[in-house]
């Protein structure tokens, strides 16, 4: 949402805590999480931000159907990384 308002400085920061509190989310919150900042990352040329945030994100493991997205998305730009 705060991506949608065009405050990206702000969600980073939301992020990048919801991340580094990962012990108190669930799995899907959690790839999701991971996978939005590292498309954050990528879009913004940042791809040496992004590439940990995205692999971690494929390593979780949770059901397929919660976050299809994600997982896809996240798979999409580590291929386009290289």
């Amino acid at each position: 949402m705060l991506l949608d308002r065009g405050m990206q400085d702000r969600a980073e920061i939301v992020l990048t805590h919801l991340i580094d509190e990962s012990d108190d989310v669930d799995a899907p919150t959690l790839m999701r999480a991971l996978v939005v900042l590292g498309e954050v990352h990528a879009i913004g040329g940042r791809i040496d931000h992004a590439l940990p945030l995205l692999e971690r994100a494929l390593r979780i493991e949770v059901d397929a159907d919660l976050v299809a997205y994600e997982r896809a998305r996240a798979q999409e730009l580590l291929d386009s990384a290289g």
